[in-house]
């Protein structure tokens, strides 16, 4: 993972590496692509497939991965601080709570989503919803922070209440084919 300052014409590096190869420099992988070389400790094994900023601890950087695991990052040690397994397959979507910072929601291809307290590490309460499809897309309400909208394979748009786990507040078929994005 890669984060660039984009106020700055013709970079020549990133200012943050998360994860990568040990050494970059090293045979035909200038950027530390998977599958070639040895991998720094706590970078993830396979394509990282969704991202998200703390916005309010801009320090702390989530990513889910297709090796169907989350990480927490401390952008400042450029470290992995957490590894969290609770999903079965490839992890779609990694979001932020808006509204208590250190709330993480993740969606998966297992068709589910997590909500998790990312200061508790592995002692953190899972709180599981299910879909009828592969999460595509997972978002925090921004006017209520108790509600967060998924969109999933099957082309539904549902939202769920974390208060209660007894399934979607709503839900609607949006489209025919996989809804791959959500904006509030």
């Amino acid at each position: 993972i890669e984060i660039w300052n984009l106020d700055v014409l013709d970079v020549i590096e990133p200012n943050v590496t998360l994860g990568g190869s040990v050494d970059s420099n090293a045979g035909q992988d200038p950027h530390g692509v998977l599958g070639h070389g040895k991998l720094k400790e706590g970078s993830h094994t396979d394509a990282v497939m969704g991202i998200s900023w703390n916005s309010v601890n801009t320090n702390l950087f989530a990513s889910g991965s297709a090796d169907k695991t989350v990480k927490l990052w401390d952008i400042s040690t450029q470290q992995c601080v957490h590894t969290f397994n609770h999903h079965k397959d490839k992890v779609q979507s990694v979001v932020w709570n808006s509204s208590e910072s250190h709330i993480l929601l993740s969606g998966s291809f297992d068709q589910s989503l997590a909500v998790f307290d990312a200061r508790q590490g592995d002692s953190a309460e899972v709180i599981n919803f299910s879909v009828s499809a592969d999460v595509e897309c997972a978002v925090w309400d921004p006017h209520n922070g108790a509600h967060f909208y998924v969109s999933s394979e099957d082309g539904k748009v549902s939202c769920f209440d974390v208060r209660s786990n007894k399934g979607a507040v709503f839900s609607f078929k949006a489209h025919l084919e996989p809804c791959s994005a959500l904006s509030i």
